[in-house]
Order: structure tokens, then sequence, then C-alpha cells
């Protein structure tokens, strides 16, 4: 099955076990959320206000980190 047919087969669950995710699991989370044109990204300043505002999440939501989705600007700074 093509990725993206899995992705779009998935339904959302919203009752999860307590069992701990591990970090090799959730590095391959981030790193395929990467690969597809978006960049893992920690709020700085009002950044994580503008995001929360952006989706509309609720006022007490804490927004400790996000992936940005998009097509890489021209000249974009590459960083290590």
């Amino acid at each position: 099955m093509e990725f993206y047919q899995v992705i779009n087969n998935r339904r959302n669950v919203r009752d999860l076990t307590a069992e701990p995710i591990s970090a090799d699991v959730l590095e391959r989370i981030v790193a395929a959320g990467i690969q597809d044109s978006g960049s893992m990204r920690i709020p700085v300043e009002n950044e994580g206000l503008q995001v929360a505002e952006t989706v509309h999440a609720t006022k007490d939501y804490m927004l400790p980190c996000y992936i940005g989705l998009g097509y890489l600007a021209k000249n974009a700074a590459v960083l290590e």
C-alpha cells in the first residue's frame, strides 16, 4: 500500500493507552513530517500564539512545537 493511501485510510483515534511511544518511533514520525515539505519548529516569542490562533486552538491550549508544511521558498536558508 502506498504511503498516502495509508494516511488517507487512517481514522482518528481519541482513546489511547498510557504505553509510552519509543524514541525511535517518534523520531521516524518527525523525520517523515520534515521530509514531506515540512519543518519542525519550536515557537519563539509570539509565534506559538499566532499558530494557535491560525488553527483555532482553544485559549488554554499550549503549543510546545509543531510541524509546518509548505513548499520551500526560493533562496531559503538550509539549517543543519
